[in-house]
């Protein structure tokens, strides 16, 4: 954690003063608004007991590639489509290990005003294969996002984005043996502080529950560092993110009912983005773009 701290106040300082103000934002967006981006992520679940049972620690690496598209169809509604490949690999402290790769699409209706905010629901379907000798050969996923975005005036010079987002996962575990049901959920709230035109910090907490043959829930702090990069005139720019969170991970049979145990979990990663096209602030690309 002192690390990614460390590199946001090297940040600051190397901006230098705050430029983040009310910008004028066209109502109007582009025609046509597209985002390449790729990101890492490695999650670390430690290793927990009690006098009757005991839970082994488990590494997580994850990777996903997605393209999205939103266009403007009128009166402030859009429509965004997205892609996406991904995949991940679980490590355990017994030696035990599972990988999963597949891809999918979402796609989403919303309705946004640069000037106050943006509310947004959506649909998403994705299949993952598992590489590896296990009891689960695919899942499908079917997804409901729900989301809401409120910008505010600038607080001190400083502009601020409030958002939240709720997902319902409905999940098809396929197997040998036959199909198996599943559901998650996670809420989200954050912030989104913006320090000048090319830094932004994200901070809020993020809450997670799985339910299968055992219910896992998680609570974790969160945080994004984002700092713009432009890499070709008004054609095209990018942005690379530094996201981590710190929480607590909790675990415990449903049949039959055991204790819960509970566990230190983190991580760290890291996300690159290109958008078509050009724009001149975070803020803007926040409020009238993505």
């Amino acid at each position: 954690m002192r690390r990614w701290t460390s590199l946001f106040w090297i940040a600051l300082w190397a901006a230098g003063p705050s430029y983040a103000r009310d910008e004028v934002i066209p109502l109007d967006s582009p025609p046509v608004f597209v985002q390449l981006a790729g990101a890492y992520a490695y999650r670390d679940i430690g290793a927990t007991s009690s006098s009757t049972e005991t839970r082994p620690g488990e590494q997580i690496q994850e990777w996903a590639a997605d393209g999205r598209v939103t266009v403007p169809v009128a009166w402030g509604l859009g429509v965004r489509v997205q892609a996406t490949g991904e995949g991940a690999t679980s490590k355990f402290d017994t030696g035990a290990r599972f990988e999963l790769v597949g891809a999918g699409g979402e796609g989403q209706l919303f309705w946004r005003d640069p000037t106050k905010g943006q509310v947004g629901l959506g649909y998403g379907y994705y299949w993952l294969t598992s590489t590896t000798p296990s009891t689960v050969d695919s899942v499908r996923i079917q997804s409901l996002p729900v989301y809401a975005s409120l910008y505010m005036p600038s607080m001190n010079g400083v502009a601020v984005d409030w958002n939240a987002s709720f997902r319902y996962d409905f999940l098809s575990l396929q197997s040998a043996g036959g199909d198996k049901k599943e559901w998650a959920y996670e809420a989200r709230a954050s912030s989104i502080w913006y320090v000048n035109e090319l830094i932004s910090f994200e901070a809020g907490v993020r809450y997670e529950r799985l339910i299968k043959d055992k219910q896992e829930d998680i609570l974790e702090g969160a945080f994004a560092l984002e700092i713009l990069v432009p890499t070709g005139g008004d054609r095209f720019f990018g942005s690379v993110a530094l996201i981590g969170g710190v929480g607590r991970s909790e675990k415990m049979d449903l049949a039959p009912p055991t204790t819960s145990l509970s566990s230190l979990a983190w991580r760290v990663g890291v996300q690159a983005s290109v958008f078509f096209p050009g724009v001149h602030s975070l803020l803007e690309l926040n409020r009238a773009y993505r």
